[in-house]
């Protein structure tokens, strides 16, 4: 009989960056499209798809089983609507779409982010799953975050902050303007003055993850134009479903009164709520006094895969590679039986089985996971597994994996979960564990 170590893990994180090319504003018969879908309720006004090109709208989702069915519609109707009847397939899908046609069926699908692509002139669609991580461009949910790019139609507008129907993901509101006095970088920004206003934007979100949304403000001072005032000036993340109707979650930081005639950061970061579809990053302005101005520049937001992972998100019915939030697992299978789970859910890992954690930025100081060996508590067979090794990468982002084992599990026969953990001897921050750069974890369990 295969012996199975059943564990749960906390601590860590791992940060994948995913991207998709930078929007731009193009031409369409259409004003407005949206993927209509079993996740949105099959809404056909969510204006939820954007150009990327002549006749070519894109969107990315975050999806989770066992939502599968969509078609495509215009202009917030379903006078115009794209579908094709008896497709049926997983991603990576392409195919023809008709006006009128059937639903389309996503099958076998996973937690992860979903790119989505339709192309009116040629009736061709695409879906690919991008992966379980997403950061949009160079690692900003936020597009031109500094506010350097004019949208095409209206001119004297930044592109991806004044709302129309074919980019329905962002706007300014209040009184608030684009324009170019002291640009922190490059060669405009944003300004809130007298009453108050903001700007927000949407991007996709998951709930396995937390998000951090950062902004740079200066206000003037005493003098000429200042001292700027507010009763309220702050930074939020806004969660969203995949409706986009309901909020089900907000995270704010307060903007703090600086006026030394320099740029200063505020920062929001928490974690995302169950069933968040959308993350909406605001700038947000009230009670805006009379005299100068709050500017705004070099706006992001990213998602951060979370250090601790107990599975009881992880709804898998399959036996082999699991995904979720950034962690991933092989040879490996979801267990709620309350003989074996610790608590809720575990993972079975079998023959050559592993779990990896996700990256994280600042290095690991702890890791700490609970297992234990056997199929069921009454199991009388006690031989122990094969030794477990618990292994950080040494190597470098971007130049592959390499692995050091820096301890190993020797002779697991019990049958009730006992506590591994190990410490770093050094501090967590620009620094090693174990004698090794420490980013991400991994644990080796080989054939027994």
């Amino acid at each position: 009989m295969i012996k199975r170590v059943f564990f749960t893990v906390s601590s860590l994180a791992l940060l994948v960056v995913s991207s998709s090319a930078q929007p731009v504003h193009y031409t369409s018969a259409y004003s407005s499209m949206s993927l209509a879908g079993d996740w949105t309720g099959w809404n056909p006004s969510a204006n939820n798809m954007y150009l990327v090109s002549n006749g070519v709208w894109e969107t990315v989702m975050f999806l989770t089983p066992p939502t599968n069915g969509f078609k495509f519609t215009a202009n917030g109707g379903w006078t115009d609507n794209w579908g094709s009847s008896g497709k049926v397939g997983q991603a990576p899908m392409t195919g023809t779409v008709t006006k009128g046609g059937g639903n389309i069926t996503l099958t076998n699908l996973t937690d992860g982010f979903y790119r989505f692509r339709l192309d009116e002139t040629a009736n061709q669609f695409r879906v690919e799953l991008l992966g379980y991580v997403y950061n949009g461009e160079n690692g900003n949910l936020v597009r031109n975050g500094g506010f350097d790019i004019a949208d095409a139609v209206n001119t004297n507008e930044a592109y991806g902050w004044k709302w129309r129907p074919a980019m329905a993901y962002g706007d300014r509101f209040g009184n608030s303007g684009w324009v170019d006095w002291r640009y922190r970088s490059a060669l405009k920004e944003m300004f809130v003055g007298q009453g108050g206003g903001g700007v927000w934007q949407d991007a996709p979100a998951g709930e396995d993850f937390d998000y951090e949304f950062s902004a740079w403000f200066w206000m003037d001072g005493p003098g000429d134009f200042g001292p700027w005032t507010s009763a309220v000036q702050e930074v939020k993340i806004e969660f969203f479903d995949a409706h986009k109707e309901v909020k089900i979650g907000e995270i704010a930081a307060k903007i703090p009164f600086n006026f030394d005639e320099d740029w200063h950061q505020a920062i929001a970061r928490g974690p995302a709520p169950t069933n968040t579809a959308w993350a909406r990053a605001t700038v947000n302005v009230s009670g805006g006094g009379n005299r100068g101005t709050l500017q705004i520049d070099d706006l992001a937001m990213r998602a951060i895969p979370r250090q601790n992972q107990y599975f009881e998100a992880w709804n898998f019915k399959t036996t082999g590679t699991l995904v979720r939030g950034g962690w991933s697992a092989a040879g490996a299978a979801v267990v709620t039986n309350t003989s074996l789970a610790y608590i809720g859910r575990s993972l079975a890992l079998r023959t050559n089985g592993s779990i990896r954690s996700p990256y994280i930025d600042a290095g690991i100081e702890r890791i700490e996971f609970r297992y234990r060996n056997g199929n069921a508590a009454s199991e009388t067979n006690n031989a122990p597994v094969d030794p477990v090794s618990v292994e950080v990468r040494v190597s470098p982002t971007g130049t592959g994996d390499t692995f050091q084992s820096v301890a190993t599990i020797s002779d697991i026969i019990q049958q009730s979960y006992g506590l591994f953990f190990a410490d770093a001897p050094v501090g967590r921050i620009g620094t090693t564990c174990f004698g090794y750069p420490c980013h991400c974890w991994h644990q080796s369990f080989p054939h027994r």
